[in-house]
């Protein structure tokens, strides 16, 4: 699956993606670090990476949204918000290896989703 090895890089241009399309802004999260809510230094770019379109992360966002809502919001979480698994799975009131597995899980089925698209 050739968009299996990708689909990190393509989630992440996604979850800054997102936030800027959703506030209507450059691109930064409306959380702040002071909250804890967001790691120190990961802040968002304001476009996408070299490479990367619209186009693309409107793929990758129509693929997301196909997706049941506990993997929807695992990716939503993870991505947009920039946390950890350990905060991830607090987030989702689960323990981390079940938080992993549904990270792995929504990004094996994101990538299968693109490459069916195409």
């Amino acid at each position: 699956m050739e968009y299996l090895s990708n689909v990190e890089v393509l989630l992440s241009a996604w979850g800054r993606w997102a936030v800027r399309v959703e506030t209507k802004s450059i691109g930064y999260s409306s959380v702040s670090p002071m909250f804890r809510e967001m790691r120190s230094g990961n802040g968002f770019g304001s476009a996408p990476p070299v490479g990367l379109n619209d186009a693309d992360l409107r793929a990758v966002d129509a693929a997301v949204q196909r997706l049941p809502v506990i993997l929807r919001a695992t990716l939503n979480e993870f991505y947009k918000s920039q946390c950890s698994v350990r905060d991830l799975a607090l987030h989702l009131g689960c323990n981390h290896k079940s938080a992993s597995q549904y990270l792995n899980e929504a990004r094996r089925r994101v990538a299968k989703s693109i490459e069916e698209a195409e």
